[in-house]
């Protein structure tokens, strides 16, 4: 089943989750904020149940709560969608899987678990964590109060979250609820370590820029760059910088980035297709690799910030300021429509022609490139 973008699941969280939620508030009585040494070995759980890019922005937390309880463990509630990014991220102890296909199943599996001391739920609108969150034991939940999405109601505290901040911020705003200092730690991610398959091997003797084309989540086809724009870029790097061109997705975009290899290779550009190929931790590792990232707005060119890549940023409906790649090294290239950015959540705008990334231009993004290598 699918899990992002299904309008089914939507459905299902609203017309059931919010009198759900609402019910389950009736009896839950708000807790102080425990009082914890520096020093004890503090017990959290972290609650993410979507996305590549929100997971690893999380990482970032995951380094203030360590710096804050150097002697802390975290655990970490996931789906199957962000599965793979959540047992890579460093500070983890366990990773709890949320079955969408059995959701009584695991919610009677979560009620065993306990002890914790902190319970932090960085979901801004779905109510299925909120009602993960009743299950839980912990001292002190925290969580996101989002107007027209009631979903407050089983915490302990609670913050608004915000359209007009970066979404790592809304996430600090979590950890200043716990009582604990904000250090502003960006994502931390590091595969240097691991070994490529013999398949990949050849990748470290060459020189290569990555192209990831496809968005994923809600609304993903207004976030899509046009094919023959990615062709004229993929053309203009290799006679400017003899770079090969590596292609990244999933498997389900094996196809649709075929079709950008089989024009590029009409115009002599060395290109492969990695889409569906490899695991999160091979591409962390030839990413690391890189040169540079070219990135619709997606969980990939999150990863490539986390990674310290030199990342150039592809923005249509959503915003550089509310969804960009975090780091020095990251670029944001948007098209200036004025309509442009109209997405914060991901599903909220209406919008049908995606005119901001259709106007973003090749010149745009190349001087983008010629800026990076420049540095």
């Amino acid at each position: 089943m699918k899990e992002r973008g299904n309008p089914l699941l939507k459905k299902l969280d609203r017309y059931l989750g919010i009198p759900l939620v609402w019910g389950l508030g009736l009896f839950k009585s708000p807790r102080a904020l425990p009082k914890l040494d520096r020093d004890a070995e503090v017990r959290f759980i972290l609650l993410k149940t979507a996305g590549i890019g929100d997971t690893i922005l999380t990482q970032g937390i995951i380094r203030e709560i360590k710096e804050n309880f150097p002697h802390s463990t975290i655990d970490y509630v996931c789906t199957a969608t962000n599965y793979g990014m959540a047992k890579l991220l460093p500070g983890v102890n366990q990773v709890f899987k949320f079955e969408l296909k059995h959701p009584l199943t695991s919610l009677m599996y979560f009620r065993k678990l306990s002890g914790y001391d902190f319970l932090l739920d960085f979901a801004p609108w779905t109510k299925i964590n909120a009602v993960i969150t009743a299950c839980i034991t912990a001292m002190f939940k925290v969580g996101f109060k989002r107007r027209k999405m009631h979903r407050h109601y089983l915490y302990d505290a609670y913050v608004e979250h915000l359209d007009t901040v970066h979404e790592i911020d809304n996430y600090r705003s979590l950890i200043r609820l716990c009582g604990m200092r904000v250090y502003n730690f960006l994502p931390q991610l590091d595969f240097k370590s691991i070994i490529l398959p013999v398949a990949y091997q050849k990748l470290e003797q060459e020189r290569y820029c990555i192209f990831h084309i496809c968005p994923g989540g809600s609304s993903a086809f207004l976030r899509m760059w046009p094919l023959e724009n990615w062709q004229k870029l993929g053309s203009l790097i290799w006679q400017q910088y003899g770079m090969k061109i590596l292609l990244t997705g999933g498997k389900a975009d094996y196809e649709y980035v075929e079709k950008l290899k089989f024009k590029l290779e009409s115009f002599k550009v060395p290109v492969e297709n990695l889409a569906g190929k490899a695991n999160l931790e091979i591409v962390g590792k030839i990413m690391q690799g890189a040169i540079f990232l070219v990135s619709v707005n997606t969980g990939i060119m999150h990863f490539g910030a986390a990674l310290n890549l030199p990342v150039i940023a592809l923005n249509g409906p959503t915003s550089p300021l509310r969804w960009g790649p975090l780091g020095d090294k990251c670029l944001s290239v948007q098209s200036g429509v004025s309509c442009q950015p109209c997405i914060s959540l991901g599903f909220e705008t209406k919008c049908q022609e995606p005119k901001c990334m259709r106007q973003l231009t090749v010149e745009q993004v190349m001087q983008a490139v010629e800026k990076l290598m420049m540095r």
